[in-house]
């Protein structure tokens, strides 16, 4: 898994893959994968926007949500359906965009969900923020 990033990167975040994630990341969607390196690239983890309270997403999020938003990504919703002999079954899926959730915040919780087949069968990659990327900026702004 590391092999896939730089190592100021991986000492930095948590990278973890199911089904191939990794692989199929940088081999189908090259310049989607060179855009999330460098979103982590640029990003710290301030101690300053960990402390200051937030609406309904944190300013960790937003500052995550808004590097995506600056290279054109946009949030999807995917509409699937099962049909069976003619008959159409509505079989509702996530949203594939950056973000994150309090069920899924920590790495901790995510990994035995994904390994518990939490991914759906689909290729997964998650990825951590270690304390390597926090600074201490000092109180809250």
């Amino acid at each position: 898994m590391a092999t896939h990033l730089p190592d100021d990167l991986t000492a930095r975040y948590e990278v973890r893959e199911w089904r191939n994630g990794l692989a199929i990341l940088e081999a189908a969607r090259p310049q989607e994968w060179a855009e999330i390196l460098t979103v982590l690239a640029g990003f710290t983890l301030l101690k300053s926007d960990i402390l200051k309270p937030g609406g309904s997403k944190s300013l960790i999020a937003n500052r995550i949500d808004g590097h995506f938003t600056r290279l054109g990504w946009r949030e999807k919703k995917f509409d699937t359906k099962i049909v069976v002999d003619g008959q159409e079954y509505q079989a509702p899926t996530h949203r594939r965009g950056p973000s994150y959730g309090n069920s899924t915040t920590h790495m901790a919780k995510l990994i035995p969900r994904l390994n518990g087949g939490g991914g759906g069968g689909c290729p997964v990659v998650a990825i951590g923020i270690r304390k390597e990327a926090y600074i201490d900026d000092g109180p809250a702004a």
